[in-house]
């Protein structure tokens, strides 16, 4: 998982706390949003994500030198 991939989840997971919390927190939509905001987060921790592995997309560079902003 590439590093903007990883903080853009992190940012979304933050936002649907936020949002759920003005919702209310005893809605099932809260509930629903904090679930979201659950898997985003792990996700982004773990640095895997299931549904990119089963479509075979890769955002993080190959080449270790690319890492590094090497050519």
């Amino acid at each position: 998982m590439g590093r903007l991939d990883h903080y853009l989840r992190l940012a979304l997971a933050a936002a649907l706390v936020v949002v759920g919390i003005i919702v209310g927190p005893l809605g099932w939509v809260s509930a629903l949003l904090y679930a979201v905001a659950v898997v985003l987060t792990l996700t982004a921790t773990l640095s895997f994500c299931p549904i990119y592995f089963l479509l075979g997309i890769q955002t993080c560079p190959r080449d270790p030198d690319a890492l590094r902003g090497r050519h």
